[in-house]
């Protein structure tokens, strides 16, 4: 009798290996994404858990700018490549997330804080159970989608096999902190104004604000659309049915720049502004309006 050979050697249990090695790496992306997502929706349940002890949907807030930076040590952690376009795309992320979180805990006032917009939809739809559904489908689980679709360009960066850095990486990289440094600027600009100003009449037309009337959302829309520069250089192919949802992902996230809270109506926002803005409205350029 011919001894049953074991799966182990150099046979058919070797072959089998590579194959299912080269498998999993040609299924990596997609199932990295999945994985990713489903870690995702997790983590917002557990924040909404808090919002909903706390009766503060505020505290979804920082969420926004916190997950993106970790999707890269995902994508590392279930096997994927660590190469300079990946690295970069890390170090860009995180200096983008680095100041819009510093810029949240410099504004933040305490647990006892929550967001207008918030507030005025409880007058809306009650304090019980009706805003509460409101608040874990709008105002934490859409921008956690929103939020991925704007990460779909992760799957190509981070997948999309080794290659030197090309000039669509180095100009997508370049955008993003270009919308950094935007909003940089004009947060600091509002703020001193915000300090300075002798009336609360007065609006601020000052440096950026001077051409538009929402100069940081338009640097999160750079910082949005930088990474979908660097996924057009990327020589991927098994994701490639991910392409149209790859590049508009980012673009829906342009729609919602606003940290991820519902877009209030123009007539809420006016009620919190000056009246001089009624007038100077039609003279400011709206690049996010």
């Amino acid at each position: 009798m011919r001894p049953v050979r074991s799966g182990t050697g150099r046979g058919g249990g070797g072959r089998l290996g590579v194959r299912w090695g080269n498998l999993s790496a040609r299924r990596r992306p997609d199932a990295g994404l999945l994985e990713l997502s489903a870690g995702d929706l997790i983590a917002t349940l557990v924040i909404f858990a808090f919002s909903a002890a706390w009766r503060n949907t505020s505290v979804y807030d920082p969420y926004w700018s916190i997950i993106p930076p970790l999707f890269p040590f995902g994508y590392w952690a279930l096997g994927g490549p660590i190469d300079p376009r990946g690295i970069l795309y890390c170090a860009v992320i995180w200096i983008w997330s680095g100041r819009l979180t510093f810029n949240w805990i410099r504004g933040w006032q305490g647990l006892d804080h929550e967001d207008f917009r918030y507030r005025d939809l409880q007058k809306k739809f009650g304090k019980g159970a009706l805003y509460w559904l409101v608040s874990l489908t709008g105002l934490h689980l859409f921008p956690t989608a929103l939020v991925l679709l704007g990460l779909l360009p992760t799957v190509a960066i981070f997948a999309g096999g080794p290659a030197a850095l090309g000039m669509l990486d180095i100009v997508g990289a370049g955008v993003v902190l270009a919308g950094v440094g935007l909003e940089l600027v004009a947060d600091e600009q509002l703020r001193r104004f915000t300090k300075e100003r002798k009336s609360r009449d007065a609006i601020c037309d000052v440096g950026l604000w001077r051409y538009s009337r929402h100069p940081n959302y338009f640097g999160e829309v750079l910082i949005w659309l930088g990474p979908v520069l660097m996924a057009m250089g990327c020589p991927i192919r098994v994701v490639d049915g991910l392409g149209r949802a790859r590049d508009a992902g980012p673009l829906r996230v342009c729609q919602h720049p606003d940290d991820g809270g519902p877009p209030a109506p123009k007539e809420a926002r006016l009620r919190r502004v000056p009246a001089p803005y009624l007038d100077a409205d039609p003279d400011a350029p709206s690049t996010m309006s």
